[in-house]
């Protein structure tokens, strides 16, 4: 399969792998071991990471907030995008039809799940229990600095951000790990 850009966007994700390949082979990149390329995924994947923490409003992110969502987006997409195609890249280096894999995750996947409400159920209990842990961690906030004065949500991105961020030294330490 030629690497171009024909029919760009209209392919399956079996065609897209085999680009993947073709692509990498005329570039001598189907020679990197797939050790390498499993460490590249997970750079990858820390991007997506980051890209999602700032839409999140997790991390601070920089430029006007109106225009900054739209642009984290994209970024967030762009990452998405990379990591995919190293996970290509291993599927065609061990013979895998990653498309074939994806339809056997879903008949998995409703087999395991055939109602709907089972899933609805669990992501209520789930909600449940984050709603629990991050008030006892507001309650927390609030008595290690009582005389803070917390104006119950986020409504200044900024001085939320500010707030998370403060005295913490590094990003890391920012939130919980």
């Amino acid at each position: 399969m030629a690497a171009t850009t024909e029919g760009l966007g209209t392919g399956s994700l079996r065609e897209y792998q085999e680009w993947v390949r073709e692509f990498d082979r005329q570039r001598g990149w189907d020679l990197v071991p797939p050790s390498a390329t499993c460490a590249h995924l997970m750079e990858e994947i820390g991007e997506v990471a980051r890209a999602v923490l700032r839409l999140a409003r997790y991390k601070p992110a920089d430029g006007p907030e109106s225009s900054e969502a739209e642009a984290l987006k994209q970024q967030l997409a762009e990452e998405l995008a990379d990591a995919v195609t190293f996970l290509a890249k291993l599927a065609y280096t061990f013979d895998i039809d990653l498309e074939a894999a994806l339809w056997a995750n879903r008949r998995k996947c409703e087999a395991r799940y055939p109602l709907a409400s089972q899933g609805r159920a669990e992501v209520a209990a789930y909600l449940d229990h984050e709603i629990q842990m991050l008030a006892g961690f507001r309650c927390e906030l609030e008595s290690r600095w009582p005389e803070r004065e917390f104006d119950g949500g986020l409504q200044d991105a900024g001085e939320g951000q500010a707030g998370v961020a403060e005295g913490s030294g590094s990003s890391a330490a920012a939130g919980p790990s």
